[in-house]
């Protein structure tokens, strides 16, 4: 995601060689729900094939109010899924009569496990849950998970074939 109101329209990789992973970013999407902000799959692919892939909804949410301290997920399965915050932004504020009106970001990541999402290639609605009782439901279409799971199965051959090579 390269903020809000500018999207990425295909998976691009990161690849530097001197990280032990390499990482795909994927379709952005903005959100429904009532809600503003734009959610992607993040994928850490490890250069050894030992290790697992793992897959990240990334979700940033704008909006104006309280904080809503997102704190929990839960699949369309109703699998729980872990949600780990990054980050939270006061945005902007203006005086209001007595009070200040604040537009206030949150940052965070639910993790998918690779079988989860390799399952689900027609889409995966991901129900997400706010500690002020607030939720939403973040659904990643057909197109955003097929190409994530393209791209990562690519980038994993390459590296395959980069480590089998003389």
């Amino acid at each position: 995601m390269n903020g809000l109101g500018t999207s990425r329209v295909s998976p691009s990789v990161a690849d530097d060689s001197f990280s032990p992973t390499v990482t795909v970013y994927g379709i952005d999407h903005y959100l429904a729900d009532r809600q503003i902000g734009q959610d992607y799959i993040r994928t850490i692919i490890p250069r050894t094939s030992a290790l697992p892939v793992f897959h990240e909804l990334y979700v940033a949410n704008q909006y104006n109010g309280d904080w809503r301290f997102w704190e929990s997920a839960s699949g369309q399965d109703a699998n729980p899924l872990e949600l780990v915050s990054i980050a939270r932004d006061v945005v902007s504020c203006r005086a209001a009569s007595s009070s200040h009106d604040c537009t206030l970001r949150e940052t965070f990541g639910v993790m998918l496990p690779d079988s989860t999402l390799r399952a689900h290639t027609s889409g995966y609605a991901v129900k997400i849950y706010a500690h002020n009782g607030e939720s939403m439901v973040v659904t990643l279409d057909s197109t955003q998970v097929r190409s994530q799971i393209h791209i990562t199965d690519s980038v994993r051959a390459t590296l395959t074939n980069r480590s089998t090579t003389p």
